[in-house]
């Protein structure tokens, strides 16, 4: 006779039931615990991996920026093979921006100032007063802006930088098209 049809819900569970409820729900627990501690793990991983990256990222991998540089090429950057030095602000803006994309914004705005060299050394220890305390807080782009507005040279300079480096037919093709 199947004694599971009369059984009553109320009565206590017999001495196998309650063993097998204990099992289940230590298990559980443990199960439970188990993906906590993984989870965490996962976490704590992650997030030191990200401060590793933070600290990686030194002035040298950025280059340095001295605008009192001059270069014979004209270009405005020039490497020593291990080193990039930047006179013109362009191409040094374009590798703040090229680092944040690859190691986060915050890498490099922790390193940035530290690349100064020069007359951007001296206005931004120097000239900058509050601005410097924002500076620590903007996105990149805006103190990629604020560099771009204050160390870009003037449209004269350029261009006789320009007649300099590049041949009379270029510049010839240039004045014709540039000023109309």
């Amino acid at each position: 006779m199947d004694d599971s049809r009369n059984v009553d819900p109320d009565a206590p569970p017999t001495a196998t039931a309650a063993a097998q409820m204990i099992a289940s729900a230590v298990r559980k627990q443990l199960e439970d615990e188990a993906a906590d501690i993984a989870n965490n793990l996962a976490a704590s991983i992650s997030q030191q991996s990200k401060t590793n990256n933070i600290f990686m990222l030194k002035p040298a991998d950025v280059g340095y920026f001295d605008l009192s540089a001059t270069y014979p090429s004209g270009g405005g950057v020039v490497s020593d093979g291990k080193v990039n030095k930047y006179s013109d602000i362009f191409p040094f803006r374009d590798r703040l921006t090229h680092l944040a994309a690859t190691h986060g914004e915050d890498a490099v705005r922790r390193v940035w100032s530290q690349c100064l060299l020069g007359p951007a050394l001296v206005w931004h220890s120097h000239i900058l007063t509050e601005d410097r305390e924002l500076l620590r807080t903007i996105p990149l782009n805006a103190i990629c802006n604020k560099l771009r507005s204050r160390f870009r040279i003037d449209y004269s300079t350029a261009f006789d930088t320009l007649r300099t480096h590049a041949s009379p037919y270029k510049i010839s093709r240039l004045e014709r098209t540039s000023w109309r």
